[in-house]
């Protein structure tokens, strides 16, 4: 018989046959509800959802997630080259798996650590319920391996393997899946190209079916470099080359998860290696470890030799396709294999900054990275690549708007309960509106995130509708034209917009929860400086009367020599810009050359 006095919960739709049995929630995912959380008094929670994570824990987290990714890289060269018959470099698999490895890492962390705060609190006489994980397929692809830690059934299938490892005495109940009712979620919304970019887009499929017969073999391959189209086209005419629009898509080879072939994987890591906590969640790993690593590995091999790309190209340029084109990352390690130098741009916000995403894998995997303005070892500064040399928007025109632009819910990849985290930011929103002027609020137009759901977004406008706050966009559109008709830009977040708009002198505000523990030393005193001089804020209502106190003349404020030296220190080390970003480019990869 049953005599645990806690049921603990870890996934939504679970709900325990022993109605007297004190619930215990690991945290926001494991529950359907949404703000009701918030005042929530009939559960117990590992983590109480209002509170953000502390920085010990957040240090212990980050601790143990580096440890298992260092562990795991020194077997996994060998033992993958192991399984293909292969002699693939160190970096060759940092550039192919370096981003699957690194997401394990910190997941696991996270999950680890809420297991053990479970412990820590209730004691183990728990009952644990957790659904039937026997048909759980592992992810496609490094696109697909970030999104499974959002899966029912995987984080079912994650905290029984590591309640089985710390908490032993759990008591195990198994849910059928079919028995149990899913919730069912809307698409994300889709992205509408503006009128120009469906017209570089046809400019460049035309362009492409011509130029394939002239492209050599030796040209560089440039490729998605974020970059401005036009820009991008002359940093090709410079090099005496055609630009290049490639547009193909990974095969489909519908490769059966083979139990042999990972059964051999786990073997050889365990066999590999020895620390006691990486061999704990070697199981865990291996069963979710993507197939473009494993079985689909020799057919994405194949594939890539025949891409339409250059042979022997004098270096490769990218700032999107490092991390989710598993066909041109099987591509460029064919040709790092050959001495071909890789140099990889900076995708947005956050790099060098963060310091709990610093380095990043394609720092360290690039034969040089391409910032926006900061430098380190690995890196070497250029400016916002997507806005090299961008006009300063004249104050003149008439703008109305205050453009409040929300982030997306992250998936369950980081060191904080990200449901939570989300939900207390939309709340912090909610706040910052009912305290503007009702004449402001009439003009917020609230951009939420194409990359959330329907349902996601609609939940969101239903908690600011309330405030009479009556325009919105999906996310669905351009951002560019809606921030040139705004008066004000808010970020509710430290967004790569952020870098954008101070670059182009746009008067922007941000704001965020997190204090500057997060940053890099060398970054604090920027960050400082932008706090005191309220252009950054982590309280909303400080926000709104910032906001009520400079409407009526926000340029004049903007223009102010204090708040234009600081926002143009932010954007020396940050956020530069050049007048000259093809030769600047072109300078800098004959130096690392």
């Amino acid at each position: 018989m049953d005599t645990a006095e806690y049921v603990l919960i870890v996934a939504p739709g679970i709900v325990p046959e022993q109605k007297t049995k004190k619930i215990v929630l690991i945290d926001a995912n494991a529950t359907e509800r949404e703000f009701e959380i918030f005042s929530d008094k009939d559960s117990f929670w590992v983590n109480d959802p209002k509170q953000p994570v502390s920085p010990v824990d957040v240090e212990s987290m980050e601790k143990y997630a580096q440890g298992i990714e260092m562990h795991l890289w020194k077997a996994l060269r060998q033992v993958l080259n192991e399984i293909h018959e292969t002699e693939i470099s160190q970096q060759g698999w940092e550039i192919l798996g370096g981003h699957w490895v690194r997401t394990f890492s910190r997941a696991i962390s996270y999950r680890k650590h809420q297991v053990e705060r479970c412990i820590e609190i209730f004691g183990e006489n728990i009952s644990f319920y957790g659904f039937d994980d026997s048909m759980l397929e592992p992810p496609r692809d490094t696109a697909s391996a970030e999104k499974i830690f959002d899966d029912t059934i995987c984080n079912s299938f994650i905290y029984k393997k590591l309640i089985g490892k710390y908490a032993s005495k759990f008591k195990y109940y198994q849910v059928l899946v079919e028995n149990v009712k899913k919730k069912t979620i809307s698409p994300k919304m889709t992205y509408e190209p503006s009128i120009l970019e469906k017209f570089n887009g046809k400019i460049a499929i035309w362009f492409e079916t011509i130029a394939v017969r002239f492209y050599g073999n030796s040209d560089a391959l440039i490729l998605n470099t974020y970059l401005p189209f036009w820009s991008e086209i002359r940093l090709s005419l410079a090099l005496h080359q055609l630009p290049r629009f490639p547009r193909f898509s990974t095969p489909k080879t519908n490769q059966k998860t083979s139990e042999s072939l990972r059964s051999k994987f786990l073997e050889l890591l365990q066999l590999a290696i020895q620390d006691i906590e990486t061999r704990r969640v070697l199981e865990i790993f291996v069963k979710l470890t993507p197939q473009s690593l494993l079985e689909d590995r020799a057919n994405l091999q194949s594939f890539a030799k025949k891409v339409p790309f250059p042979k022997s190209p004098r270096f490769i340029f990218t700032s999107n396709n490092f991390m989710t084109d598993e066909i041109f990352k099987a591509w460029t390690v064919q040709k790092i294999a050959q001495g071909v130098p890789y140099f990889v741009g900076q995708h947005g916000n956050n790099y060098g900054v963060n310091r709990f995403l610093s380095p990043s894998v394609e720092e360290l995997t690039a034969t040089r990275f391409l910032t926006w303005g900061w430098e380190n070892h690995y890196s070497t500064p250029l400016f916002v690549l997507k806005q090299p040399n961008p006009k300063i928007r004249s104050s003149k025109g008439k703008r109305n708007n205050l453009l409040i632009i929300q982030n997306s819910k992250e998936p369950q990849i980081s060191y904080w309960d990200s449901k939570a985290y989300y939900l207390r930011n939309a709340l912090e929103q909610s706040n910052l509106l009912s305290q503007l002027h009702p004449q402001i609020r009439q003009k917020v137009l609230f951009r939420l995130h194409h990359e959330n759901s329907h349902y996601q977004n609609l939940l969101v406008r239903e908690l600011i509708t309330r405030l009479d706050a009556t325009q919105f966009d999906f996310g669905n559109r351009s951002l560019k034209p809606l921030i040139d008709k705004s008066k004000l830009v808010v970020y509710a977040y430290d967004s790569t917009g952020i870098l954008e708009c101070l670059a182009r002198n746009i008067p922007t505000l941000g704001i965020w929860s997190a204090d500057i523990d997060y940053l890099m030393p060398w970054v604090k005193p920027l960050y400082e400086e932008m706090f005191a001089a309220e252009i950054f804020f982590c309280d909303s209502t400080k926000l709104a009367e910032k906001i009520n106190e400079v409407w009526a003349d926000v340029d004049s404020w903007w223009s102010s020599p204090k708040i234009q030296h600081i926002r143009q220190d932010f954007c020396n080390n940050l956020a530069r810009s050049s007048s000259s970003p093809v030769t600047d480019i072109l300078n800098t990869i004959e130096t690392y050359k």
